[in-house]
């Protein structure tokens, strides 16, 4: 992805003037420090409230799981 955005960055000609310089990597920066400043922004900033991805699974519940698994082949070997 990193190297699709800066191919796509690139001039469509050698030779650049303002009609056809590829603007994308303006809008691009732009967008870029329009989100830095607001992730750091004081009081409102995302570094001030934004904790992360929560889990959704326990640990244990998906050690049970493995376990559960793990019988059931042993009960079969036992069986033969």
């Amino acid at each position: 992805m990193a190297f699709m955005i800066i191919v796509f960055s690139f001039p469509a000609t050698p030779t650049t003037n303002a009609t056809n310089m590829n603007y994308a990597i303006v809008v691009l920066g732009g967008a870029m420090v329009l989100s830095l400043v607001w992730y750091y922004l004081p009081v409102y900033g995302g570094i001030h409230w934004f904790t992360g991805p929560v889990p959704n699974i326990d640990a244990d519940k998906k050690d049970e799981t493995s376990g559960i698994y793990g019988d059931h082949a042993s009960k079969e070997k036992s069986a033969d």
